[in-house]
């Protein structure tokens, strides 16, 4: 009796200190962590067969709850994700800023490593953009919800490996994060690829280094390029470089993944801070991708500060080497073989590769200019005699800086700095005079902007004379309002200019009232259609801004761009959505036959 009575009371304090515990562990949650608690509870008691709270734990400042999640329904294939047979076992970790946030989702074992949209071996990534695929009302059923389809499209092995480029090396961007970025254009899966090896780097500015070459420089002037270390391995590393802090452990784990060895690589290290002289070490690593051979991952980590050249000749500075503390810098790799243009299911991408020549740099075509360079065109000539004034800032796409110089030179000058890829050349010489002179084009279009009579009359001329010539275009825009616009296009295969399409669509227009509002392009304009911008002498101009001038020019560069692969003539009619109201917009195509 007497020891039942004291493991009794042994009981009775175990309880309060749990109750006490408990309720302490409670005060630590953050009111989204009760949140999260209370409905994972309420799901498992409403779907008791799909999933249980198995559970629980606080700690700073997060906390986690581990489910069980029913797998004995999931399809299954052989090349799919190495599920349980009857349940999964995955923890869900609920910092602070729940239910603005979802939780993290990770298992504590290693059959899940290596496959896609598992980061660094154990998170699993199920959602791709968090900021538009959760919404705080879901709740925990909805991250349940969304845990399930991930487990059903990864056992079925619906997700494409080559596609997932971040798996190879861990997911998760490595650390401690140092300022800069190095930008990677330039291929690199040539044969052969040794494991060690150097790569030349064109420094921009200071945060800024891009990969020019993947061998050593060669008559590269000094004062801009460097080179880094290269270290490829023929493994990838689904663990990730997380963590790694210094030379020593970058090699190390480079290494495991079948890399080169960790003392041939620091002997290398040395002597490129030797070669250098007074550099940052700079690192690039190169992790094969899992399923293609063709693909690689690269990360690029350096030194914090330059390395003097009398310590680096030193003996010893090979043993203190591995200790050298290093950061990861982010990487803009844009390799043809990794990376998607944003635009490339667009019309616009109609562009890329293409030789363009664009007649008049004004309202319409500075605009159209841009965006036919953003879109990847190859080589872009400029056309304008005319010069930046003050009052032209207002619509044209220019800036304080241009004010008295050469439209043509100042907007050349603003495309070289969208891409290093474009050729970009610039002629002041007045349009009708070019033509005059003999003019052969040598580009895949021609782009008229002037809004110039005798221009597209010259045009039309030379057109009917050449043997050969490109496509052309002809824009202008309405004086009123600048918000509708006209596009005449001239297929290559055709004898006639936009001039004569011209005055065939104004006889269409003419004859179909719903078009009347276009008739504007064809009728002299009234007073009230037209400004004049300073007092005096001053030529009259249109009335626009520029939002209508770049809203016009951003659609004509897309009904334009459809034409490149076709050889359709025609005039298109435009609408601005703003030009009246909630009634407006609209687009008609007149074809020349």
């Amino acid at each position: 009796a007497e020891e039942t009575g004291v493991s009794g009371k042994a009981k009775e304090r175990r309880q309060k200190r749990r109750a006490h515990a408990q309720a302490a562990t409670a005060k630590q949650r953050t009111p989204g962590q009760r949140q999260a608690r209370s409905e994972l509870f309420e799901l498992a008691d409403r779907h008791p067969s799909l999933l249980g709270v198995t559970d629980l734990h606080v700690g700073k400042g997060e906390f986690h709850a581990q489910v069980r999640i029913d797998t004995r329904n999931i399809e299954r294939v052989a090349a799919g994700l190495p599920i349980a047979t009857d349940h999964e076992d995955i923890e869900l970790w609920f910092d602070g800023n729940y239910p603005d946030r979802p939780p993290t989702a990770l298992v504590t074992h290693d059959r899940f490593v290596g496959y896609p949209h598992v980061l660094v071996g154990r998170i699993l990534c199920i959602y791709l953009d968090t900021d538009r695929e959760w919404h705080p009302a879901l709740g925990a059923g909805g991250v349940i919800a969304s845990l399930l389809q991930w487990l059903q499209d990864a056992a079925a092995d619906r997700f494409d490996a080559r596609t997932a480029l971040y798996h190879p090396i861990g997911g998760l961007p490595p650390s401690p994060r140092a300022a800069g970025i190095v930008v990677i254009r330039q291929s690199n899966h040539s044969q052969p690829r040794p494991q060690l090896a150097r790569a030349t780097m064109k420094l921009r500015h200071p945060h800024r280094a891009d990969i020019v070459r993947w061998s050593p420089q060669t008559g590269d002037d000094p004062r801009d390029t460097t080179e880094a270390l290269v270290l490829r391995t023929s493994a990838p590393m689904p663990f990730g470089l997380v963590g790694v802090r210094t030379v020593g452990d970058l090699l190390t784990r480079v290494q495991h993944a079948n890399g080169p060895a960790a003392t041939d690589a620091l002997v290398a290290a040395q002597r490129l801070i030797t070669r250098l002289g007074n550099q940052p070490l700079r690192i690039l690593v190169d992790v094969a991708h899992p399923t293609d051979p063709r693909l690689s991952y690269i990360a690029s980590a350096a030194a914090g500060a330059p390395i003097p050249l009398a310590v680096a000749r030193q003996p010893e500075f090979l043993n203190h080497l591995p200790a050298l503390p290093i950061g990861w810098t982010n990487v803009s790799d844009e390799r043809p073989e990794v990376a998607t243009r944003r635009d490339s299911r667009r019309p616009t991408s109609a562009f890329t590769g293409k030789s363009i020549e664009l007649w008049g740099c004004g309202g319409l075509g500075s605009w159209m200019a841009e965006f036919i360079a953003r879109a990847g065109a190859r080589r872009i000539v400029l056309r304008d005699s005319g010069a930046v004034s003050g009052g032209l800032l207002v619509r044209q796409n220019y800036v304080e800086d241009d004010i008295g110089l050469s439209k043509a030179d100042q907007l050349a000058g603003r495309l070289r700095a969208i891409s290093d890829d474009i050729d970009i050349e610039s002629a002041t010489a007045n349009a009708v005079d070019i033509l005059a002179d003999g003019y052969t084009a040598d580009a895949d279009l021609l782009i008229d902007a002037t809004i110039n009579v005798t221009v597209a009359a010259r045009l039309d001329e030379w057109r009917r004379a050449a043997t050969s010539a490109p496509q052309i275009a002809q824009v202008a825009t309405d004086p009123r309002t600048a918000t509708l616009g006209l596009l005449i296009v001239a297929a290559s295969d055709i004898s006639v200019g936009p001039a004569t399409i011209d005055d065939a669509t104004w006889t269409a227009i003419r004859e179909d009232p719903a078009l009347e509002r276009f008739h504007g392009f064809w009728t002299p304009p009234t007073k009230a259609d037209q400004l004049v911008p300073a007092l005096g002498c001053s030529t009259p101009t249109f009335h626009g801004s520029s939002a209508d001038l770049a809203c016009l020019a951003g659609s004509l560069v897309s009904l334009l761009a459809a034409h490149l692969a076709s050889t359709t003539s025609g005039a298109h009619l435009i609408e601005s959505s703003h030009a009246s109201g909630p009634a407006g917009g609209g687009h008609h195509f007149i074809a020349f036959r």
